[in-house]
């Protein structure tokens, strides 16, 4: 509970339910900050994790000054901590209820990352605007710190100033590309024919795949994809033609199917897009025109 004062003689109302509300956390340019007047979870760590997964999380308390803090990955809670340093655990998780914090005490957490062993770790990030954890990003410093307004970061051995130029997805001198994964799932339960679709941005991705479940006919789904190459610019948008199906067995081989092949159509569509670029990106949106279809090949 929190410290209340009265005047005396005076009517008090006190709402229990707003003060267990208050879990002494708070976040401040990217820091996680509790201070010991109510104990608790930092908030909107959201990150779903997976039952029996091992979790290696890495993280930086600072600031400590009473009290402790330990890391909960999937419902396990990791090792208490009581003094400043980067710590490094690993976490079996045993629920899909994410990544949390939980301390009574006066300290910060800062620079948290973690893998989950099949790919190479994800650093969670803050959205300040919002007041929560927002995400993560695929890359994982050694250490990370702020300096000023600035963000150092640190990668075997080397020292890096992040946002210090106008190079885009270069991380430790490699250039990675940006991928999308959505669903086109507009009423579901209807077989539609995917026809076209429409980039509104500054530039024409790869749709390197585009995924239709398996439906009756369709055994094994259908694949296709959309190269850079077979969008046109008409008044400053990007159209492109959906090509066919490269799983279609009447071709020979799946360059053929995808000239030739039976078209798209199904009730759900699993696209991924890809672009490589150094330089900045605008994408505002992306539409798919996929009626209904009376028919099926």
């Amino acid at each position: 509970m929190g410290r209340y004062g009265t005047i005396t003689n005076q009517s008090f109302t006190l709402d229990v339910s707003a003060d267990f509300r208050d879990n002494g956390w708070s976040i401040s340019e990217g820091i996680a900050i509790h201070e010991s007047c109510n104990e608790g979870y930092v908030k909107n760590i959201n990150i779903p994790t997976t039952p029996g997964t091992d979790y290696k999380i890495t993280y930086t308390v600072s600031g400590y000054s009473s009290g402790e803090v330990y890391a909960i990955v999937g419902g396990i809670n990791g090792e208490s901590r009581t003094a400043n340093g980067t710590y490094t655990e690993t976490i079996t998780a045993s629920d899909a209820s994410g990544i949390q914090f939980w301390s009574d005490g006066d300290l910060a957490v800062e620079s948290v990352s973690i893998s989950d062993g099949e790919v190479e770790g994800s650093t969670l990030v803050f959205n300040e605007k919002y007041d929560t954890f927002a995400g993560w990003r695929s890359y994982v410093p050694d250490f990370a710190t702020k300096f000023l307004d600035d963000v150092l970061v640190f990668r075997n051995g080397t020292m890096w100033l992040q946002n210090s130029n106008e190079t885009r997805n270069n991380f430790f001198g490699a250039q990675y590309p940006s991928i999308i994964t959505f669903y086109f799932n507009i009423n579901p339960t209807h077989i539609k024919t995917l026809s076209s679709v429409r980039i509104v941005g500054n530039k024409p991705w790869y749709l390197t795949d585009i995924e239709i479940r398996p439906r009756a006919g369709k055994s094994k789904g259908q694949v296709s994809r959309l190269k850079p190459g077979n969008f046109r610019n008409l008044q400053g948008q990007w159209f492109g033609d959906f090509m066919r199906d490269m799983l279609d067995p009447r071709f020979p081989d799946p360059e053929s199917a995808l000239y030739k092949g039976a078209v798209l159509q199904g009730e759900v569509a699993k696209i991924t897009m890809e672009i490589t670029e150094a330089s900045e990106v605008r994408l505002l949106s992306i539409d798919i025109l996929g009626p209904d279809s009376q028919y099926t090949y």
